[in-house]
């Protein structure tokens, strides 16, 4: 796959955060601004390293998963839930 200018800045900062010990980074942007194709190519220059890459929607999740990138919401990989009460979900942190 090949980055555009701008893609490949944003990995080179992304990855220099990483580097300096940053253990979240956050990549947005507006529709068909090639966010899935950075995705990819971020989760293979960490490869050998533990990544979890957090949506969130499950809907966003599951375009990723289709797109054979491993992906869940924020709530599954950061949140348990622990108990209902009433019919309403409490969610605790995991971290």
């Amino acid at each position: 796959m090949q980055l555009t200018n701008s893609q490949s800045a944003a990995q080179s900062l992304l990855l220099a955060q990483v580097r300096q010990g940053a253990r979240v980074v956050s990549l947005s942007g507006a529709a068909g601004t090639g966010k899935t194709t950075m995705i990819n190519s971020l989760v293979a220059a960490l490869s050998g390293q533990s990544v979890a890459v957090c949506t969130p929607t499950n809907k966003a999740a599951q375009v990723l998963r289709s797109k054979g990138i491993p992906a869940d919401t924020f709530y599954k990989i950061f949140y348990i839930l622990e108990e209902v009460q009433g019919g309403k979900p409490r969610f605790i942190s995991c971290q």
